[in-house]
């Protein structure tokens, strides 16, 4: 009896296919690196019609991915490096993907990039899948088949040995600040300077810090500058991150909902940087239409961290 052929939902939520896809297409960017050479990899390259900007090796891992959607046509894809394909936002699914997320930092040789991809059904407003796999490390997935979310290695998965899923969850220990690890995006220059300037000495979170400092009380407080789905997903695995932000919202969604959304479902909580308040499910639905706005937010591991977040870096 013939085999009956895989339709796009069940497509799109196997697990064990999508994590593949992204394995072998992370084996295939090192390949291309070392085929063509690093520099010609890396090379930017400017569209005559839209003057969009884009790198040689972004565009080779999206269409990569691409191509393995072509075979269901009801499927939409839109890439970091195709925001403006509007034809593809109506279609039943849309497939929102950043299949090198963290292109400077594959550049520089750091570890710290992986593939973003997240699935929405148009027709319910729901989203149906997410995955992040971290180069060289796991590969984070949530889809409307459970009501958790796990990780699996990303490279050693196969029909034959196959591990078993780890449940992931947030550290819900840490309730304010000072206790918590946190990551606040500032990468660039621009950015670094809208932090300089919104955090000078005279800021809420500045006397925030001087007086814990002086208090002794931030022995377990840390700060890094990486964000985005990565320290996402160790936050949902409660693997030493406690709270990722970008309270300027300059991250798009392909930056940061792959990651969110397989967060939540670990129990953490996505809110508003400028107010406190909590995205809804249909909030996020609505950021994912509108794939080129900036989003600012505060993805922490518990509520009380969120509130104590939100008071102390944006007051």
């Amino acid at each position: 009896m013939a085999k009956k052929p895989q339709d796009s939902h069940d497509f799109l939520t196997d697990v064990a296919s999508m994590r593949q896809m992204v394995a072998d297409i992370h084996k295939h960017i090192y390949t291309q690196i070392a085929d063509i050479g690093h520099r010609a990899a890396f090379k930017e390259k400017t569209e005559e019609n839209t003057k969009k900007r884009s790198v040689y090796i972004d565009d080779e891992a999206e269409n990569l991915f691409f191509k393995q959607l072509a075979k269901f046509p009801n499927v939409g894809r839109l890439g970091e490096e195709s925001l403006e394909n509007f034809d593809e936002m109506g279609k039943h699914y849309l497939v929102l993907s950043d299949i090198i997320d963290g292109t400077d930092l594959l550049q520089r040789g750091l570890s710290n990039w992986c593939s973003a991809i997240v699935v929405v059904n148009n027709k319910t407003q729901q989203i149906v899948a997410s995955y992040v796999g971290v180069d060289g490390a796991r590969f984070y997935y949530a889809t409307d088949q459970d009501r958790q979310s796990f990780s699996v290695p990303l490279n050693t998965m196969s029909s034959q040995n196959t591990p078993n899923p780890r449940i992931l969850k947030v550290n819900d220990k840490v309730k304010s600040l000072s206790d918590a690890s946190i990551c606040i995006y500032t990468q660039k220059g621009g950015h670094l300077l809208d932090f300089i300037s919104r955090f000078g000495k005279d800021s809420a979170f500045a006397k925030w810090l001087e007086h814990n400092t002086n208090e002794k009380k931030l022995s377990k407080f840390r700060f890094y500058n990486f964000a985005g789905n990565p320290m996402m997903a160790r936050l949902a695995g409660g693997d030493g991150i406690d709270l990722v932000c970008d309270l300027r919202g300059v991250q798009k969604p392909h930056d940061i909902l792959p990651g969110v959304i397989i967060a939540r479902k670990a129990g953490a909580v996505f809110g508003a940087a400028d107010r406190e308040h909590e995205y809804t499910d249909s909030e996020l639905y609505e950021m994912l239409r509108d794939p080129a706005k900036g989003i600012g937010y505060i993805l922490a591991s518990t509520k009380e961290l969120y509130k104590d977040a939100q008071n102390i870096l944006h007051g």
